[in-house]
């Protein structure tokens, strides 16, 4: 499929396409194995790029979404077999190894919190292929350039949060998208590396302060979704477009009642400062 994508017609590429990702969807939840099943749409991450300039941005938009619920959808059914299992057992073993690319397998969670709803006041370090959702007074750090962690194409998916902070020093990929949905009193900082092709959605957020800066590269697109109460670090202004659909009946295009452009305290990206700052000004952000 790589070698002849090319080649495809965009209505033939659709079909490829829409097979491709049927095929993934009827092997999750059965025996595949996930981290297979992560790296096939990951290739179709990839695959997508390499088309990229030959099809509409609606039809990009619309193969990225299903890449993105493939990677929901493949979590959660691997989640639930995990804990499917973990029934079966009195005692769990002390050397049980469990999948970490969820973030109620962090370390230092105790057999308590995986049940729980709420991922409650942890310290999470991102990687690949996780879903993260439902935290509260955490947060999510990925850790610096250095980070061996890497891949070309991939996607952050990131869900229910509140008073959390999210704190991306540097990027896991150059190419993919960044999806946050839900997110209430939140402080959420992505340094995005020069010469990427990042696509970022932001869906349902409520009062959070945004720092999301291209290096070298002006005009990052952000697109938002039913948000209010934002506010962009001044930084962004000069160098970010905001798509924002929340307010598709604004004839006045200087109008932003939903976001407005203010400079606040980034901390040096130090994720223990900026947790405190979050847990100090809830009234404030």
């Amino acid at each position: 499929m790589r070698d002849n994508t090319s080649d495809l017609t965009p209505a033939e590429f659709s079909k490829v396409f829409g097979n491709a990702c049927n095929v993934i969807e009827q092997k999750t939840g059965q025996k595949t194995s996930a981290s297979l099943l992560k790296r096939d749409v990951m290739e179709l991450f990839a695959l997508l790029r390499s088309v990229s300039d030959s099809i509409s941005a609606y039809d990009r938009e619309k193969y990225n979404s299903r890449l993105t619920r493939l990677l929901k959808q493949i979590t959660a059914a691997d989640t639930s077999a995990t804990t499917r299992k973990f029934q079966f057992k009195t005692r769990p073993q002390k050397d049980q190894k469990r999948d970490e690319t969820y973030v109620q397998d962090t370390p230092n969670l105790s057999d308590k919190s995986i049940g729980s709803p709420k991922c409650i006041g942890k310290t999470l370090e991102y990687r690949i292929g996780g879903v993260y959702e439902n935290l509260e007074k955490c947060s999510l750090t990925f850790g610096s350039e250095e980070s061996n962690e890497k891949l070309d194409s991939a996607a952050i998916l990131i869900r229910s949060c509140h008073k959390s902070v999210i704190n991306f020093k540097a990027m896991p990929f150059v190419h993919g998208s960044v999806y946050i949905e839900n997110a209430q009193h939140c402080i959420i900082l992505f340094r995005l590396p020069e010469s990427s092709q990042i696509q970022i959605r932001l869906h349902e957020l409520e009062n959070c302060d945004i720092y999301m800066v291209r290096v070298g590269l002006p005009h990052q697109s952000i697109v938002l979704e039913n948000c209010t109460g934002l506010r962009f670090h001044g930084d962004m202004r000069k160098c970010t477009k905001i798509h924002d659909f929340s307010s598709v009946g604004k004839t006045n295009s200087s109008e932003h009642p939903n976001y407005q452009y203010e400079s606040f305290d980034l901390c040096n990206f130090d994720t223990p400062a900026l947790v405190e700052l979050v847990s100090g000004s809830e009234s404030s952000i």
